[in-house]
């Protein structure tokens, strides 16, 4: 499974775009997943380049529940 988030640099700043990163980096890591992102018109500015497999993905979308904490365990159901 690949987490993702769609939007990215699409809602806020700089700020808000390295939250994003961060949290689907750690909700891949705690479900044991990969992470990919799509393009993002900074990546160039850092050394370190996003993961991206985004080109052909079969997403399944899951909205956020709320805006606070949420672990975010996915099941293979």
């Amino acid at each position: 499974m690949i987490i993702s988030f769609s939007k990215l640099w699409q809602h806020g700043r700089m700020g808000n775009c390295f939250f994003q990163i961060a949290s689907i980096i750690g909700i891949a890591e705690k479900n044991n997943c990969k992470a990919s992102f799509p393009f993002w018109p900074f990546e160039n500015y850092f050394e370190n380049k996003l993961p991206d497999a985004w080109n052909g993905l079969n997403a399944i979308t899951e909205k956020e529940k709320n805006f606070h904490y949420d672990e975010y365990i996915f099941n293979d159901d």
